[in-house]
């Protein structure tokens, strides 16, 4: 099976330079930047920002809404592209640092961070 050219190979060649803790993730998102939406993946979250793929084309510095579900619960973060590379496939891998996000929505993200790494950890 082809690797898949954002997967964790490419954040140990250096993309990794993250303060806070994240995990590895494969949640469904929307987009939003401006009037436009897309579907996007999200391939790693923490409580500092997210990390994703989208078909979107968008630039570093740009905002953006990003919706999620975390437990089945609907979860919005205001972000910014910090880092934005084009890959294959026409996708684009996008590194977001949250802007705004509601102090519930936060709690929703430090608990699935920690459960799963509690998960990680006696699998």
């Amino acid at each position: 099976m082809r690797q898949k050219w954002w997967s964790d190979n490419m954040l140990a060649q250096g993309l990794n330079r993250r303060v806070f803790f994240r995990v590895g993730t494969n949640i469904d998102a929307i987009l939003q930047v401006r009037s436009n939406k897309y579907l996007a993946k999200i391939v790693d979250i923490s409580t500092g920002g997210l990390q994703l793929v989208s078909s979107g084309e968008m630039l570093a510095n740009e905002m953006v809404t990003i919706n999620f579900d975390l437990y089945k619960q609907k979860v919005t973060a205001y972000s910014k592209i910090v880092r934005a590379v084009k890959g294959d496939d026409s996708e684009f891998l996008y590194g977001c640092k949250y802007e705004y996000i509601d102090d519930l929505d936060m709690q929703k993200i430090c608990s699935f961070l920690f459960d799963t790494q509690a998960m990680e950890r006696w699998s």
